[in-house]
């Protein structure tokens, strides 16, 4: 039970109504309203029991057994969310998954809601909004709240509208708030704005140039180059810190921007680049193995460098190999030192989104998230009426 400041305690009631861009993915918030997770992640990214309240991992790292909160029936198995997996409920509170083998980022990929039973039930859906009521029969607990509903808007600004006049109490990325009717959340998302090397190209293939160009140093001999990036607004604005930084170091930048599909089929599918500014998003697992790995170097490979190097691939197939939390972390940093050494690439600092949620909204929590629809992690903890103990 929560207790606020006050010695008031939440009440059930009230209806929490967020607005969203027409061409947003609505899908992550649905399964995260709708369906539950057999372990979470709290706010500072570390695994916490969630529809299961513990599990046993066998000694060869191949079956993992999960004791449930609540039962689930036999149809209630997801969708094979991982090849050469076989999931079974053996029992109503069992979930036992066999992998053929080890496999030890599993339980990273367990935050993922996959299970029915969510704290909201979708009520109805239109093209202009979504309705959720609360789940009574939630194994959690009952969330305070009444109703969820998503507006959907064609712009920021109608957004920006919509706040103003109260017509709804939450958004994301919006920089225009009343600080007297809104507070701001930070969500810390696994995403890093990355500038790569593309190593086939004989220019970039001198580790010593690269590793200047990683300090800031200046260059002993100048050199052009091409920098691709997408045609969005963060990319043009840190494409343009990027350029200014480099050619002070005697490199001289041709900057070019691309739509997103003209950046995958004509600059990431064929490695058609000097310099490509893009995002990379981690997995649950925050598993750096396909962005790494010499195996994944050619499309569809994520290794957009073109990094190879036996040493790092052997540390990366330890990791993914183990569930040993600390030899992972342990083949992570040796790992993340030679990456550094060998500097393929440059990394900048990790996005994070904002989010303005109105004050009279109260229980929010923020922390550490694998995508968008993770600011409503602990929904079921908000509420918006409350009364004396």
């Amino acid at each position: 039970m929560v207790i606020t400041n006050h010695g008031n305690i939440p009440k059930t009631g009230g209806v929490y109504i967020e607005g969203m861009l027409s061409t947003d993915k609505t899908d992550e918030a649905l399964s995260r309203l709708t369906k539950s997770s057999l372990i979470s992640l709290d706010k500072d990214s570390n695994i916490i029991p969630g529809l299961a309240e513990k599990w046993e991992i066998s000694p060869d790292g191949r079956v993992y057994t999960f004791h449930l909160k609540k039962s689930l029936e036999a149809n209630a198995l997801p969708e094979s969310f991982l090849k050469n997996a076989k999931i079974e409920i053996p029992e109503p509170k069992i979930v036992k998954i066999s992998l053929t083998q080890p496999y030890g980022q599993l339980l990273y990929f367990l935050t993922q809601p996959l299970f029915p039973d969510g704290p909201f039930i979708v009520k109805s859906k239109t093209k202009k909004e979504i309705v959720l009521k609360a789940n009574h029969d939630y194994w959690a607990g009952s969330p305070y709240l009444e109703e969820v509903i998503f507006k959907f808007y064609k712009d920021k600004g109608e957004i920006e509208r919509a706040l103003s006049k109260g017509e709804i109490q939450g958004a994301v990325d919006i920089n225009n708030i009343n600080k007297d009717k809104f507070n701001l959340y930070e969500m810390k998302l696994p995403r890093w704005p990355v500038l790569f090397f593309n190593l086939r190209k004989s220019a970039l293939q001198d580790k010593t140039l690269r590793q200047k160009l990683a300090k800031g140093e200046k260059l002993d001999k100048s050199i052009t180059l091409n920098l691709v990036t997408n045609s969005a607004p963060w990319c043009k604005e840190l494409a343009e810190k990027i350029k200014s930084q480099l050619e002070s170091q005697g490199v001289k930048i041709n900057v070019e921007y691309k739509n997103s599909i003209e950046l995958q089929k004509q600059i990431i599918a064929p490695r058609n680049f000097d310099l490509l500014l893009y995002g990379l998003d981690y997995a649950p697992d925050l598993d750096p193995m396909p962005f790494w790995h010499s195996s994944q170097v050619d499309e569809p490979g994520k290794n957009l460098s073109g990094f190879k190097n036996r040493q790092a691939d052997k540390w990366l197939e330890d990791a993914r190999l183990t569930s040993d939390e600390i030899f992972r972390q342990q083949r992570y940093q040796q790992f993340q030192k030679l990456l550094q050494d060998e500097v393929p690439a440059i990394f900048y600092d990790e996005i994070s989104e904002n989010y303005i949620i109105s004050k009279k909204i109260k229980g929010v929590e923020m922390g550490f998230g694998m995508n968008l629809a993770d600011h409503f992690r602990t929904i079921e903890k908000w509420y918006i009426k409350s009364g004396r103990k």
